[in-house]
């Protein structure tokens, strides 16, 4: 009897965890992190990060944009990163003098098939230097 109540307890945490039924919540400057769905999960999120401060001085470089990926397999292995810092990283190379992104946006796209979660990460703007 104790172990079915285990496993239903268990089962109940994976349901109420897992896909739509998770609540998104902000990390990362305003990117969206959720908990994978257990059988399928295909959704789309936009969030804004704060603009930087900027110098009463600026130069706007041009256009910039970058994306990476995170995967997860079988709820137990998680790869890649798509921190901002990395993306910020990525977008800037454009423009080695870059030194801020304005006008940022950010575009999330989570695709899950049973057992492997993938979240893409985009992001664009418009570099700029003081």
């Amino acid at each position: 009897m104790k172990k079915m109540m285990q496993l239903a307890a268990l089962a109940l945490v994976g349901l109420t965890h897992s896909g739509c039924a998770y609540v998104l919540k902000d990390n990362n400057a305003g990117f969206p992190a959720v908990c994978p769905g257990i059988l399928y999960c295909d959704m789309k999120v936009a969030q804004q990060v704060t603009p930087p401060t900027l110098p009463a001085h600026y130069k706007m470089l041009g256009p910039v944009s970058a994306e990476a990926t995170t995967t997860n397999v079988l709820f137990i292995f998680s790869t890649g990163d798509a921190s901002y810092e990395t993306l910020k990283r990525a977008a800037l190379s454009k423009y080695p003098d870059a030194k801020a992104i304005i006008n940022l946006e950010i575009d999330c796209d989570q695709h899950n098939y049973f057992v492997v979660n993938r979240v893409t990460a985009k992001i664009r703007g418009i570099a700029v230097s003081w």
